[in-house]
């Protein structure tokens, strides 16, 4: 077999390679996100920590189908200074993303969408592996990793997002980064070289 690796190869939705357009709003938008289950309760440190954050923006928490967490979510939201919505199980997050200007989120996927999407990141891990892959985002100058949930603190979260809140050269600068890395082609790419396989096979 052959193996191709590398940013170009990343397999996405395809709405991440045509990302729509912002829409417009009157101020900034943090996106929260822990992920499909977000087992370890990321969304919920990210909203303690974004009440302690100051400036005026609002946040969308975007939880996914196995989210068990509500209780202690609805409980750190209550605390919240600014406008914020919850919103489960989305169908095209590609939109929820694209109407947002920074995201906090637990490293997956999720992580190659927002680069895709140009969104700049900062990410909370939940294993040792994925504490690796986001450290080349890190090191590529499209995210800021925090490493391993049991060492990234409150106020390491309230200190990278009130960096980047009020830091918007390095923000444009992390965005045309993450879509320089990934561009949303990956499966496009893949098809690419399956077609040209099986013509080659059918032409022998």
């Amino acid at each position: 077999g052959k193996h191709f690796v590398g940013w170009e190869w990343i397999l996405l939705h395809r709405d991440f390679a045509t990302p729509p357009p912002p829409g417009p709003r009157a101020t900034m938008r943090v996106l929260v996100t822990g992920g499909g289950s977000d087992p370890r309760g990321l969304s919920v440190r990210f909203c303690d920590a974004l009440s302690l954050v100051p400036g005026s923006f609002e946040t969308i928490v975007v939880t996914g189908p196995g989210f068990h967490h509500d209780d202690d979510l609805r409980a750190v939201l209550k605390q919240m200074r600014g406008p914020h919505s919850v919103r489960h199980a989305v169908a095209r997050m590609a939109t929820i993303m694209a109407e947002s200007d920074l995201a906090l989120a637990s490293f997956g996927t999720t992580a190659y969408e927002l680069a895709a999407m140009g969104i700049p990141a900062v990410y909370v891990c939940i294993s040792d592996d994925h504490a690796m892959s986001a450290e080349l985002c890190a090191n590529e100058g499209a995210a800021i990793n925090l490493g391993v949930a049991d060492g990234a603190s409150i106020a390491s979260i309230v200190a990278a997002t009130s960096s980047l809140l009020n830091d918007e050269p390095r923000r444009r600068a992390m965005a045309k980064r993450g879509r320089e890395l990934v561009d949303g082609r990956g499966a496009d790419r893949v098809a690419q070289l399956l077609l040209e396989a099986i013509n080659a096979r059918q032409s022998n």
